[in-house]
């Protein structure tokens, strides 16, 4: 098919079907939002018991679906989108950049923080056999 074909059937596809153009950043934002929920219930779980794994599943979620696809509604200009989406997208990419760094930080911190209370821990059980030990002398 040669280009004016081609281009005399899509003019035609978007007369009759004015909406198709936009289906591509429809279909995005369906998959943001579903990902947004599981998401923020990953970090919320993560965050409150201290689940180092909740965390890591918010990050990634974060790092690896939520910023590229709103990076690419940014970045997308073949679309029509209203200034104040792409302001609004502008903003929450900002915002999960933030998320991003902060994460990564918090993620660390819980694992030091896990790592120490671990190593505590098997103090506190060579403690009490040792008390355990000298009690038995002393009975012996």
């Amino acid at each position: 098919m040669n280009d004016r074909a081609r281009n005399a059937l899509i003019s035609v596809a978007n007369t009759v079907f004015p909406d198709t153009k936009n289906l591509p950043r429809i279909r995005k934002h369906y998959a943001l939002q579903i990902v947004e929920g599981i998401r923020l219930y990953l970090g919320y779980l993560g965050n409150l018991q201290e689940k180092v794994p909740e965390l890591a599943g918010f990050w990634l979620l974060t790092l690896v679906i939520q910023l590229p696809l709103n990076l690419f509604l940014i970045a997308n200009f073949n679309t029509a989108i209203v200034p104040i989406e792409h302001s609004c997208n502008i903003v929450m990419s900002v915002f999960l950049v933030v998320e991003v760094l902060l994460g990564y930080k918090t993620i660390r911190a819980i694992t030091q923080s896990q790592v120490a209370k671990f190593h505590l821990s098997q103090f506190e059980d060579i403690s009490s056999v040792e008390e355990i030990l000298e009690h038995e002398e002393g009975n012996g």
